[in-house]
């Protein structure tokens, strides 16, 4: 198998250089290629985008119709949702990747520069000898530790996946990238959230390896992420359980009064 890590000009030197180094100690691994990664000077945003994912990349402002007649800041709903150019770039880098896995009609692995997994030949030999690998579409090598859910698989040291982010590192067969390619365009999320969409939207099949999701979630990330407060969803959690919190203690200050004054008695 051949190895793709996806390399940004900018960060080279700090992040895809140490990670094709990292990948080329693999023994299982054939070559490693460092694979230009999609910056935004690349792509018209309208013509790759949805309407839905440029309400909120270009800072959300829209008119609204007041007497002043300003300009506000429309939030984020979700956490799916993207922010910044960049966040497309990095859709754009992986679609190219799935292009190419289905012109040369092998299996591949899409690596992202950040991603050096622990025990890499060990994780690697899974996708030579699990029984598993007959069904799979996709095979993740590495992803984020939350979210995350699997199921066994009989008979499989790998597990099926249910719900994923993080398109860290993944063993991608071309029938997958076939899947993945159908409605990659236009771009409405984040791609790993697609990715983990395409399992119960377009029937992807994808699998783990053990420990997989052991990429920290607080790993630095060049794509220009907002802060999490700003998604209206996230906010309302927060208000709600501030809420129940609150309603607690009064609760339990009510009932601690009412036993002082019964025990007056």
């Amino acid at each position: 198998m051949n190895a793709y890590v996806i390399s940004l000009d900018s960060t080279r030197h700090e992040r895809a250089d140490p990670t094709c180094q990292h990948f080329s100690k693999a023994r299982r691994l054939d070559r490693v290629f460092m694979y230009p990664a999609v910056t935004p000077e690349d792509f018209e945003l309208d013509e790759v985008t949805h309407p839905f994912a440029r309400a909120t990349i270009r800072q959300g402002l829209f008119q609204k119709e007041t007497n002043k007649n300003q300009h506000e800041t429309r939030s984020r709903d979700t956490t799916m949702q993207l922010s910044h150019e960049t966040q497309v770039a990095c859709a754009l880098s992986h679609i190219s990747l799935w292009n190419l896995c289905k012109e040369l009609g092998e299996p591949i692995i899409v690596a992202e520069d950040d991603s050096r997994p622990n025990n890499l030949d060990t994780r690697l030999g899974y996708l030579k000898s699990d029984p598993a690998m007959d069904d799979a579409d996709m095979v993740l090598l590495q992803c984020a530790s939350f979210p995350f859910s699997s199921e066994a698989v009989d008979k499989s040291l790998l597990r099926r996946v249910t719900d994923y982010w993080g398109a860290t590192c993944y063993y991608l067969t071309p029938e997958g990238a076939e899947v993945l390619l159908e409605h990659a365009l236009p771009i409405t999320m984040h791609i790993d959230c697609y990715m983990s969409y395409c399992i119960t939207g377009s029937g992807l099949q994808v699998f783990s390896v053990p420990n997989a999701n052991d990429q920290s979630v607080l790993s630095p990330s060049t794509l220009m992420h907002q802060s999490i407060w700003g998604v209206r969803v996230v906010r309302l959690q927060f208000y709600i359980a501030a809420l129940g919190v609150l309603l607690v203690v009064m609760i339990v200050s009510l009932i601690w009064v009412a036993c002082k004054k019964g025990a007056k008695k």
